[in-house]
């Protein structure tokens, strides 16, 4: 179980009650933009870098049997 300062969170729900209490419902969506907009460009180097080593293990293979 986590610690929190004065054990103020329980559990999940009383983080949700809590958040949505002292900052309504649009409370539970700070950061989602920020989040949206970084998802995209570490997608991108994710499959970047699987495609490319890839190709590299697929020439080293080859390579390899001849």
């Amino acid at each position: 179980m986590a610690v929190t300062p004065n054990d103020r969170y329980r559990n999940l729900w009383s983080v949700l009650r809590s958040t949505v209490t002292k900052e309504g419902a649009s409370g539970l969506y700070r950061g989602f933009a920020p989040t949206m907009a970084g998802a995209p460009v570490y997608y991108g180097c994710a499959f970047y870098t699987y495609e490319y080593l890839k190709h590299r293990c697929k020439e080293r293979n080859e390579a390899r049997l001849r």
